[in-house]
This record gives structure tokens, C-alpha cells and sequence, in this order.
């Protein structure tokens, strides 16, 4: 038998007191359930601002009072994960809520650890993901995973690695991600940008850039910016002062439907998820800079530097060697003096369907910024190569013909057709040649986050009006103790796909990128 009673007499015999360690440990029942909660004994009432999106869950069969008692030992084992114990008796089912609660220690196992060790389990990962926005699907390739949301498919993860089981975590934390940037924020203001600027301190969208008259923009759905236009803001921190700003939502929350007075299309460039707040604006803010040096240097074609003599890709060169590529890793210079790197692959082969595939990173050691690199660029070379016979082919001659860039992916399929072979090697005509030794000096290392996010900000801020930071805060973000962001650089090249969208920010890049059409190997 198992009632009330019963169940009661279980959570006693394990919580006597009430509380365990550091928390008080209720129990609430009815006729049909049972909860049990869990609260810090200090903690404080707090006018913390109400989240958006779901709080994850775990459920599982628990069929008699043993399984009870087994699962009631689970949640006490595990009261640093879960918030709340929950059981149904008409269907004999437990379900925990998951409600993280540690200590953010923004600390790397060693100076030259890319981030910090994670806090979640892969297994707690999925079981958390699992029943949020519908669910998802995973394709599972063993080190290229991808993984998309059941209803809506925009919202996707992918990951690489020689590890499955971390290019799993990878593609679901870019899930997560991706998640967090369809949801309302907290402290969002609605009005114009003549009826707000008074009032608050608003970043004027020009800023950001807007779409020249020209732009077809009921092709898009879009709406022509003014300033008289109502939108939503969202609230912004200053990386360089403090001060706070509000931006428009547009910017930040590219994914969200039905999206009032809609006006541009972003991206998630400059979205970054990590085990603490240093974490995500440190990646947030290295992709950001990733992008804007590469759009600079490809559209300014700006001398680059080769890396010579790299030690570690011996396999990898010998590899795409066999396959008819040659592998080729370009340091992007800059004011800041940070590690931007291209890795390319283009083919020596006139049988391979595929010309050439683009990588990005960017990091303050050398090292990761090449590993980066080069995992984004092989992850596409698996992408392509795995598709069925005849599609490849059949997409790459569809952009071949067309005159203008329609999508996202059309960029992707034009650089792998050898119709940019003339294009690349322009671009590629201003090169001088660096050994790996010696382009070292330009890494930094520490094991403090803190420290790095301090110093990416001190090199990049000269070269911008200022670096904004917004927290994508939400329900699920909140559960799992990640936390999740977007960095805006203000005077940044908009990243842009297709050549309908290119926006403008009245500067002399605007010329050459119409006139290139906007072509770029980005997607």
C-alpha cells in the first residue's frame, strides 16, 4: 500500500528535523500528491525580476513505497540539484524539478584550460532538455551532432568533437543557446526611440545599422526603421564603464516570433553560453571580435599572416593531403593584438566536388583560437561529405547560377564550388608567412576568468564606441546555473548573409560590401 501516511512516514524517517545541511526541507500533501521542497535556511526574500521560458523536470515510475523511499534517498543525495520532490500517487510517477543551487567560481583548472570544468552531467543535460519547448531530436553522426527542437527547427545545437560524448554537450548547450534567445527578458521597456531617449539612456539603432531604402523589405517581412517606430528594448551593461543601456530586442532576441515593428534580421554572433557570467561575456565577446576582424579583413583585403610550421596538425594536413586539400591556418591581425584565426581547406584536386570550406576562432591563447578554427571547418567538411549522393552537387550548381545570394546557406554551398576559386586566391594575394613559435607571444594565460574577461575588454575597447552586454536571463538558465549572453560591439560591421541584406552604418565598408554583393564565406 502507499498513501499519505505511508510516504509521510518515510520523508520523516529521512528529514527528521526538517532540515538537512544548509536547507529547510518541507513536506506538502493532498489527497493525490506529495512535495517536498527545498529552501536555504538564510535565504532572503528578493525582488528578483520574474523569468520567462520552463523550469526542467525529470520523471520517473515509482510503482510502491520501496521505490518511493529509493527516490526520496535520490532527492536527498541530490539536494544541491533539485528544488522539488513530486509525487503523484493515482499515477505512480516522482517527478524532480531541477534548481541548481552552487557557488560560481569563475576559476580554470589551469591558465591554459579553454573554460571551466562543467557543473551538469551529460546525462542531466539531456534528462533537463528533454521535455522543454516540445523536446528535441538528435542526429548522431559520433563527432559531429546535431541536435534541433521538435516544433520549432530554428532553434538548433551543433557540436564537434573526437569525443561523441562532448560534442553531445557541445550541440546541446549551443541548443540551450539558442533557446534563450526566443524568450521575453526581464526589464524590457516598449516606446520609440524619440519618446525613450530622454527618459533613459537608449542606444540609437543607427548605431547597429539599418537597410538602405532599396532593401525589398516586404520580401522579408520587415517594417523601414525611424525613429518615431514603437519596439521593445532590452537592457544593457557597459564591459567598458558600466553605465546602462537599453538596446533594441531585435538585436539581441533574433529567434523570438512574432517580434513587434520588426525591423532588421540579427544573428547569433555574440551569443555565447557558459558555467558563469565571466564565461559566457568572455566568449560572447571573442565571437563577436572574431567576426568583425574577419568581415574587416576579407572586405578591406587586408595583408594576413600564414602559420608556418604548426606543431599538432601533422595528422590533420596529412589527412585532407590524401583527400585532395590543402589545410591552411591564417593568424587575422588587429589592434587588439587577440588571436583571430582562419582555417581554410581548398582543393588541389579537380575530381573533389568541394573547392574550399572556412573556419573561424578566436581566443587570447593561439592555441585554442586554432583549435577553434579548425573544428568548426572539419565539422562542415563532415556535413557536406555526409550528404546524400547527388545533393551536394545539386546545391552547389543551384548558386552557381544564381546572381545574388538568397540565404544563409547559399553562401555556404558557393564556397564550396569552385566557381570562388578566383575570388579566394584575391583574397588570399596579400599573405606574408609566420612560424607558429613565433606568433606565440601574442597568447595570454590564466586560470582566472575574471582576469581574462578584464583583459580581452582592456585590448578590444579602443577599438569601438562601447561593448554592451546583455543577459539572456531565463527560467531554464536559472535551473541549471548557466548563464547565458550577447555582446554587441557599437561600431562593429554588421554580419550580414544573402546580398538583399546588407545594412548600412555610413562608413566606407558600406560601398565595397555592396559592391561585392556581400560575399563572404561565413554562414
Amino acid at each position: 500500500m502507499m498513501g499519505i501516511k505511508e510516504v509521510n512516514a518515510v520523508f520523516t524517517k529521512h528529514f527528521l528535523s526538517g532540515e538537512y545541511g544548509h536547507y529547510h526541507i518541507s513536506f506538502v500533501s493532498d489527497d493525490e500528491s506529495i512535495t517536498i521542497q527545498r529552501k536555504k535556511k538564510e535565504e532572503q526574500t528578493l525582488n528578483n525580476p520574474i523569468l520567462s521560458g520552463e523550469v526542467p523536470t525529470s520523471s520517473y515510475s515509482c510503482p510502491d513505497i520501496e521505490s518511493v523511499e529509493k527516490s526520496i534517498l535520490f532527492f536527498k543525495i541530490n539536494v544541491q540539484k533539485f528544488k522539488e520532490y513530486n509525487l503523484d500517487i493515482p499515477k505512480r510517477t516522482v517527478t524532480f524539478t531541477y534548481g541548481y543551487d552552487r557557488i560560481k567560481q569563475p576559476i580554470k583548472n589551469t591558465a591554459s584550460s579553454k573554460r571551466l570544468p562543467s557543473h551538469l552531467s551529460l546525462e542531466d543535460l539531456k534528462n533537463a532538455l528533454f521535455h522543454i519547448h516540445g523536446g528535441y531530436v538528435i542526429r548522431d553522426t559520433g563527432s559531429s551532432i546535431a541536435v534541433a527542437n521538435r516544433k520549432y527547427f530554428t532553434i538548433q545545437g551543433f557540436g564537434f568533437d573526437y569525443h561523441p560524448p562532448t560534442a553531445t554537450r557541445k550541440a546541446l548547450m549551443e541548443y540551450t543557446e539558442r533557446y534563450s534567445s526566443l524568450l521575453d527578458l526581464p526589464d524590457a521597456i516598449t516606446g520609440s526611440y524619440h519618446q525613450l531617449q530622454n527618459k533613459v539612456a537608449v542606444v540609437n539603432p543607427e548605431k547597429f545599422g539599418l537597410y538602405p531604402s532599396k532593401t525589398p523589405k516586404d520580401k522579408y517581412h520587415l517594417v523601414s526603421y525611424h525613429h518615431d517606430l514603437e519596439i521593445v528594448w532590452v537592457k544593457a551593461h557597459s564591459l567598458v564603464n558600466g553605465e546602462c543601456f537599453y538596446v533594441p530586442e531585435q538585436m539581441v532576441q533574433y529567434l523570438k516570433p512574432a517580434m513587434k515593428n520588426k525591423y532588421t534580421i540579427e544573428s547569433s554572433n555574440g551569443c555565447a553560453i557558459g558555467n558563469c557570467d565571466e564565461e559566457a561575456a568572455l566568449f560572447s565577446i571573442l565571437e563577436a571580435y572574431e567576426r568583425d576582424i574577419f568581415f574587416k579583413s576579407w572586405f578591406r583585403n587586408a595583408q594576413i599572416i600564414e602559420i608556418e610550421d604548426l606543431k599538432g596538425y601533422e595528422c590533420q594536413t596529412l589527412f585532407f593531403a590524401t583527400e585532395g586539400f590543402e589545410l591552411e591556418f591564417y593568424l587575422l591581425p588587429n589592434e587588439a593584438q587577440i588571436p583571430v584565426v582562419w582555417a581554410l581547406i581548398r582543393s588541389n584536386d579537380a575530381h573533389n566536388q568541394i573547392y574550399s570550406i572556412t573556419g573561424l576562432g578566436c581566443h587570447p591563447q593561439l592555441e585554442h583560437a586554432i583549435e577553434s578554427a579548425f573544428h568548426e571547418l572539419y565539422n562542415a567538411y563532415l556535413n557536406l561529405t555526409g550528404l546524400k549522393e547527388g545533393t551536394l552537387n545539386t546545391m552547389i550548381r543551384e548558386v552557381e547560377a544564381k546572381e545574388r545570394l538568397d540565404s544563409i546557406e547559399d553562401h555556404f554551398y558557393l564556397f564550396a564550388s569552385y566557381k570562388v576559386k578566383g575570388l579566394l586566391e584575391k583574397k588570399l594575394s596579400n599573405v606574408r608567412r609566420e612560424a607558429y613559435a613565433d606568433l606565440l607571444k601574442y597568447s595570454f594565460y590564466t586560470e582566472d576568468l575574471q582576469k581574462e574577461l578584464a583583459y580581452v575588454v582592456k585590448k578590444v575597447k579602443a577599438q569601438y564606441e562601447n561593448i554592451l552586454l546583455i543577459h539572456q536571463s531565463n527560467s531554464l538558465l536559472s535551473s541549471l546555473s548557466l548563464s547565458c549572453t550577447k555582446v554587441l560591439l557599437v561600431g562593429a560591421l554588421p554580419v550580414d548573409f544573402t546580398s538583399d541584406l546588407v545594412r548600412v552604418t555610413n562608413t566606407l565598408d558600406d560601398e565595397i560590401r555592396w559592391e561585392e554583393r556581400n560575399i563572404h564565406p561565413l554562414a
